[in-house]
């Protein structure tokens, strides 16, 4: 999963009110990665169609809540499935099924957890209210695991990236260019 993402400094995260013309657009503009949340009933149908245009486009599946919501994801061909936070279950799950998991985190103790069970990338959700300032704290405590930030990110995106512990930012707006960072 960090060759997949150290790649992409920005993760567009799209809905299914999107249309697939915006989304090739983005994908012809540099952004190989891309987040679509299942979040409304035409979703799944929407995620199927992207996975058929952009067959080789890294695509997250966003705001999975549950093992069965996790399993869909997997059934829809997600390359990386993400979790505003984690549960047990979605732990649990996350491993037998094998796919790639981005679970959110906003205290040290879920970080910890998580780092316990393997997971070293991590989202950091809601970060825009945690802030830069908690990134710094925590590197130096918790050096090896390296987080996406998501959740109330703005322009400041180079500010995030600056930052040793962070991958990628994602979020709902989109730059006009991937050469924008």
């Amino acid at each position: 999963m960090i060759d997949q993402l150290s790649h992409a400094p920005f993760i567009p995260i799209i809905t299914s009110k999107t249309t697939l013309d915006v989304v090739d657009a983005l994908y012809q503009d540099g952004f190989k990665v891309i987040e679509i949340v299942l979040r409304f009933p035409e979703s799944a149908t929407f995620f199927e169609k992207v996975r058929s245009r952009l067959p080789n486009a890294v695509l997250l599946a966003g705001t999975i809540l549950s093992p069965a919501q996790f399993q869909e994801a997997q059934d829809l061909g997600a390359d990386i499935v993400v979790s505003p936070g984690a549960t047990p279950e979605l732990v649990a799950c996350a491993k037998s099924l094998g796919v790639p998991w981005l679970p959110g985190v906003s205290t040290p103790s879920e970080v910890m957890f998580l780092r316990e069970q393997g997971f070293l990338v991590q989202k950091l959700f809601p970060a825009a209210v945690l802030g830069i300032a908690w990134l710094k704290a925590i590197k130096p405590v918790i050096p090896d695991v390296q987080f996406v930030v998501s959740g109330g990110v703005k322009s400041d995106v180079s500010s995030w990236l600056s930052q040793q512990n962070v991958l990628s930012v994602a979020a709902s707006w989109t730059p006009s260019k991937i050469n924008a960072f």
